[in-house]
């Protein structure tokens, strides 16, 4: 009787022990995938992988992780869940910035297309200011637009960019506040639940070498899931 007692409690000391070390194991799910492909095209139009791209992802304005795809063109990053902007650079392309949202345990695909840098013939230094909006954003959410800065003419000089119009309670954040064009800033407007629902006329403003441009887009606030209580 007493060697039974005592094979069960090693049996149950064993057993202890094994669920204790699974239990210290990293969970599979703490992060998510991103994959996808970067393509462009050569110098005679054809359409080729850009195997040697710089891939790298941010949060919050810091880099989380940089990846090189493979000579298809293709990447993989594991990712913590959370709102990225995702940006591929590749001499000779202009280089192009996605946002992605990476959840727990799922897959998520990003492709990228970039287009060949414009071969600049005049000595005057100029640039073009343009943005995809207009954009809805439901108040006490965020949403984005992308900044486009191309090159025009002469060598690229640094241009900063600022946003100004927005309502009370907005605020935003650029992915490159400043760079040489060509390139692209992701415009991330994130809103308050007291944030008074309308449109607004957001205000773009680049200014670099001398020049300054400017360019505008719509913000629609529209009512959150939960309007906070009215005394």
């Amino acid at each position: 009787m007493r060697r039974t007692s005592i094979g069960c409690l090693r049996a149950f000391l064993i057993l202890t022990a094994i669920v204790a070390s699974l239990s210290m194991l990293p969970s599979v799910d703490a992060a998510g995938m991103l994959v996808g492909q970067v393509i462009g095209n050569d110098m005679d139009g054809h359409l080729i992988p850009l195997g040697w791209a710089n891939v790298t992802a941010y949060s919050n304005g810091i880099l989380v992780q940089s990846v090189s795809p493979g000579f298809d063109g293709s990447y993989s990053m594991s990712l913590p869940s959370g709102l990225y902007v995702v940006r591929v650079e590749h001499p000779g392309f202009n280089a192009q910035s996605k946002v992605v949202e990476i959840s727990n345990g799922r897959s998520s695909r990003l492709d990228f297309y970039l287009e060949r840098a414009s071969i600049i013939t005049s000595n005057a230094f100029d640039f073009g200011l343009s943005s995809s909006g207009p954009v809805m954003v439901p108040a006490g959410k965020s949403g984005w637009i992308t900044i486009q800065v191309t090159l025009r003419s002469g060598s690229p000089q640094i241009v900063s960019l600022s946003v100004s119009g927005l309502p009370s309670g907005a605020s935003v954040s650029l992915s490159s506040p400043s760079d040489r064009p060509s390139f692209t800033s992701i415009c991330i407007i994130t809103t308050s639940p007291a944030t008074s629902v309308g449109s607004y006329i957001v205000t773009l403003i680049g200014v670099g070498g001398g020049m300054t441009h400017s360019a505008s887009f719509t913000l629609t606030i529209s009512p959150g899931a939960y309007s906070p209580d009215i005394a």
